[in-house]
């Protein structure tokens, strides 16, 4: 009969870790991670585009701005506030997700963006996950081997 050395230890941390729960409050925190990297810290410089200088103009956090012939200000509050409506939350020990409900999140960080919002700077949904990905990754792996540890 063959035996092997620390096979009970094994099973052991393999039915510990088959019970994936502990994963959870990292799954939270790399979807707060990636959420807190398409706020607005994730906003492009501004662009002419944004200028008041011009008779019309949008004014972030706002909406559309324009300029009266007698200097007064006009225009529509329509900005759905893009930067800080990511929000996003752990649907299981092991995925999470992360949405906006801003109608034109698709054309400016999302699968669709448009290719003024790419030379703006804008980077994309996909861009954000790929860059912050190792360092997620890393974190799940050392909570995997603490757990391991034990």
């Amino acid at each position: 009969m063959t035996q092997i050395i620390g096979d009970k230890e094994l099973q052991a941390k393999l039915r510990r870790i088959s019970d994936l729960s502990f994963l959870r409050p990292h799954i939270e925190g790399a979807v707060n991670h990636i959420t807190s990297k398409l706020d607005n810290t994730s906003y492009p410089s501004s662009t002419d585009a944004n200028s008041p200088a011009n008779r019309r103009w949008y004014e972030r956090g706002w909406g559309s701005r324009y300029r009266r012939k007698d200097g007064s200000l006009g225009g529509q509050q329509t900005s759905e506030r893009l930067g800080i409506s990511w929000k996003g939350k752990a649907t299981s020990d092991t995925r999470g997700i992360i949405g906006t409900d801003a109608s034109y999140a698709k054309w400016v960080q999302g699968p669709q963006q448009s290719a003024i919002m790419k030379k703006i700077g804008w980077k994309t949904t996909d861009t954000v996950v790929d860059e912050e990905s190792e360092k997620v990754l890393k974190s799940i792996q050392k909570a995997v081997d603490n757990e391991l540890r034990k």
